[in-house]
């Protein structure tokens, strides 16, 4: 809880910029801001699958979104960093300036 966080989607870019709000949980017991049951507002498998094994079940955490944008206007650069591991850690000192200047962040958790 309190991390920073930013959210690359793959052949796009960076797309948004958050803090974590809650722990983990699993996906089949998280529930939204507004009380829906994530799996009621995704319907994607891999949430659901495995849901009753604590080992193999997807996990999510919640995110306090400060400063997202469309897929059509996402934040890249030729050699900017980015990782197919769901979460990393940014040590790439340009990408990190850049998302900072793009998303308005005055601070990134080191």
């Amino acid at each position: 809880v309190g991390d920073k966080v930013f959210y690359y989607q793959k052949k796009n870019g960076y797309l948004g910029y958050g803090i974590v709000t809650s722990e983990k949980v699993a996906a089949s017991d998280h529930v939204l801001a507004d009380g829906t049951p994530l799996i009621a507002s995704v319907s994607k498998a891999y949430l659901t699958d495995n849901a009753d094994d604590p080992d193999n079940c997807a996990y999510v955490v919640g995110i306090d979104w400060q400063n997202t944008v469309a897929t059509t206007d996402a934040r890249t650069f030729s050699g900017i960093f980015s990782n197919q591991n769901v979460v990393c850690k940014i040590r790439h000192p340009e990408t990190v300036d850049y998302l900072k200047e793009q998303f308005g962040v005055r601070e990134v958790q080191e």
